[in-house]
């Protein structure tokens, strides 16, 4: 590399993707535009990713990752979901995602969507995702690639089932996780004027916090 009279900067970090958004770009418009937040998971991302599967979901995360490449981004945070159809494409999925990743020469850190809005079974699946993988990654570290626990957005699951869903992930994720913080149910409106001390305090009546 000649870097004479140029400046150098570190990589960025995405601290927030969804890597098979990629296959979005040139998708047709819903038939009727949404009008809110909800309507747009609920007509064009949440469709999305009940349609991927594996090899889906490998290209779209290996497209992303270059792309990010490309633009300075050097460690990726991805917040994945592949439901599919059936649920076929839950498995393994983390794998894909975390392969392409390390394929291109980047830094990520995945985890897998819990959520109940395709059914009980699939929150389930999810959480087995999750469980495997972290599993994996803290038998045998990758290099460039780590685990997170997800928290379920609020209004997906009760605070019950949160704790079920992720109280065995809590103790191998060594204090990772990644959550969604909607203000209102319904609306998904984005929080800006939470402080820590709310936060904190959530998570400790979950029994999330040290």
């Amino acid at each position: 590399m000649h870097a004479h009279n140029k400046l150098t900067l570190p990589g960025f970090v995405c601290a927030h993707t969804h890597l098979y958004s990629v296959l979005a770009r040139g998708m047709p418009a819903p038939a009727e535009p949404p009008r809110n937040f909800v309507e747009i998971l609920e007509r064009i991302w949440w469709r999305l990713d009940r349609a991927l599967d594996a090899e889906a979901v490998e290209l779209s995360a290996l497209v992303g990752a270059i792309e990010a490449a490309h633009a300075g981004c050097t460690t990726l945070v991805d917040h994945h979901a592949s439901p599919g159809r059936g649920g076929g494409a839950v498995d393994g999925s983390l794998d894909l995602v975390a392969g392409a990743i390390a394929q291109v020469g980047l830094r990520g850190i995945v985890c897998y969507e819990v959520t109940d809005r395709n059914g009980a079974d699939q929150a389930r699946a999810g959480v087995r995702e999750n469980d495997r993988f972290l599993a994996r990654v803290r038998r045998e570290p990758p290099r460039l690639i780590r685990a997170m626990g997800p928290l379920p957005a609020v209004g997906d699951l009760s605070a019950g089932q949160i704790l079920d869903a992720i109280g065995h992930d809590k103790k191998i994720v060594n204090g990772r996780l990644h959550f969604v913080l909607p203000k209102a149910i319904g609306t998904c409106e984005v929080v800006d004027d939470v402080t820590t001390e709310e936060i904190e305090r959530a998570l400790a009546a979950l029994g999330l916090a040290r």
